[in-house]
């Protein structure tokens, strides 16, 4: 049920680009492993990257979390073909896990310094296809 909700909140954002972000996936014959010269690009907001991204999420077979805070996200494509090979995002950690701050020794007030001071840094997650 969650997935078709997914769908449906993604219909109106790619409307009228399935062909487009088709071309951007390779077939089998188009593969040459040998070849293969990965490429990172940053997603950013509103351009066709970002539309690939939320495209590729959906049809991923790991679900996929919207998350919350900051994000950086990234197409992975092999440019001896220019064809989408990977997605890779960035974001902020979970700010409560009971078992981590326990073995951190992390108090509530201990917890909320050491958050503002490393705000800056983002840290692997997964990804929000949004």
């Amino acid at each position: 049920m969650r997935w078709k909700k997914r769908i449906v909140s993604a219909e109106a954002a790619l409307a009228g680009k399935e062909n487009e972000l088709l071309g951007y996936m390779a077939s089998g014959s188009e593969v040459d492993p040998n070849q293969i010269r990965p490429r990172l690009v940053q997603v950013e907001p509103d351009t066709i990257e970002s539309k690939l991204f939320r495209y590729a999420c959906l049809h991923w077979s790991i679900p996929i979390s919207d998350g919350y805070g900051r994000r950086l996200r990234f197409l992975i494509f092999d440019d001896s073909n220019d064809k989408l090979i990977g997605l890779f995002a960035l974001g902020d950690p979970v700010y409560a896990i009971k078992a981590r701050d326990e073995w951190i020794g992390w108090k509530s007030k201990a917890k909320a310094v050491r958050s503002s001071q490393s705000s800056s840094r983002p840290s692997p997650s997964v990804s929000s296809c949004r």
